[in-house]
């Protein structure tokens, strides 16, 4: 075969050899957690739909040109994305024209079939699609160094130049749009990353003003709801009654995004078995193991500040929530391409530490739980 004459074929082959060996190494505990999975088992297991071929497909311009939504493809109206698939679809089949013209499709397909399909079935996050855009580059690199020149196919030469006047300007103008938007992406997120603070920044900075680290502070876990009928993930705005409440008490990504703005740990429910670590296991947990932690975190007594609102009940029956005060709104600012994630938390402190400070203000909003 010819592809293995290619000196590119072969740094590719090296590259996915090392992959491979990465991927046993890091393979994935039984108690892993990642998005949408919660156990090793469930990442394993995955089923196949039109839903996964059109994410598939769609990834290739999700680099480039378009904007998916956040959320897996099946969570949600998959008719509202018929523009940008129609448009992921055109974009993956003229690339791949070119590449079989400069005889190196299956030096880019295959590498992007593994990535593709491992995230269109088991995981994927929005910004693992900039690995796309990379291999592309690099393989039209390839192409250029091999030729020094990129060959376009025969009907894309005979259509340009059968184009007169403004409609070829047009054309030729849509042609260099995969090499303009992201330019205009990264204007946006650096446009947003000076005019708002990142992420967390805001509640880190208030943590540091009124030394709420010489307190304790307990993070938000993850929990989520679980519909008795359909055994499905939902919003966890639903009516409690409705669903039941998985708890996970490692993962608390709050607390994760908040600690690069200090030196130590100031959760003390965070890493409870590893209080000197300061980033995240990503760690599911069973009924009885959340159990043993929530009985840790209980041993150390009932927070004096508290970081959002979360299920504090849970921890502590007998606590009374109106004893909290919420006293700082943070709204959050996460840019990504042409969209900001507009959120915002509350930071809550107990009556007493509210009189002790002195110079906390107290603002509306919702009780802890």
């Amino acid at each position: 075969l010819k592809i293995f004459s290619d000196k590119h074929c072969w740094m590719m082959l090296g590259l996915l050899v090392l992959a491979i060996a990465i991927i046993i190494e890091i393979f994935p505990n039984s108690n892993t957690y990642t998005q949408g999975h919660e156990n090793a088992d469930e990442l394993s297991s995955f089923s196949f739909s039109y839903v996964q071929v059109m994410w598939y497909i769609m990834y290739l311009s999700e680099a480039f040109l378009i904007q998916m939504p956040d959320s897996k493809l099946d969570s949600y109206d998959v008719a509202s994305i018929i523009p940008q698939f129609i448009t992921a679809v055109f974009v993956f089949v003229i690339a791949l024209s070119i590449l079989h013209k400069n005889k190196k499709i299956l030096t880019f397909i295959i590498p992007y079939s593994f990535f593709g399909l491992f995230s269109a079935l088991i995981y994927s996050s929005p910004y693992h699609s900039g690995m796309v855009g990379v291999f592309l580059i690099f393989v039209f690199w390839g192409i250029f160094a091999d030729n020094g020149k990129i060959e376009l196919p025969e009907y894309i030469n005979k259509a340009v130049s059968s184009l007169r006047g403004g409609l070829k300007k047009a054309v030729v103008a849509i042609a260099f749009l995969p090499m303009i938007v992201p330019i205009a992406w990264s204007a946006y997120s650096s446009y947003i990353d000076i005019r708002f603070d990142y992420w967390y920044k805001e509640a880190a900075e208030f943590i540091k003003e009124y030394r709420l680290y010489d307190y304790k502070i307990l993070s938000p876990w993850e929990h989520i709801a679980v519909s008795n009928d359909t055994s499905k993930s939902t919003d966890p705005k639903v009516d409690e009654s409705d669903y039941q409440w998985h708890d996970y008490p490692n993962i608390q990504g709050l607390a994760t995004a908040i600690l690069p703005y200090f030196d130590d740990n100031i959760f003390y429910n965070y890493n409870i078995d590893n209080h000197d670590k300061t980033f995240m296991y990503y760690q599911s947990s069973t009924e009885e193991e959340t159990k043993t932690i929530f009985d840790k975190w209980r041993e150390q007594g009932a927070p004096d500040v508290v970081i959002d609102r979360c299920e504090i009940t849970k921890i502590y029956p007998n606590i009374d929530v109106d004893d909290y005060i919420a006293v700082k709104r943070v709204e959050v600012y996460k840019p990504y391409k042409f969209k900001t994630n507009d959120q915002y938390i509350t930071i809550y402190v107990t009556k007493d530490l509210f009189n002790k400070i002195g110079t906390l203000k107290e603002i509306t909003a919702k009780k802890l739980y």
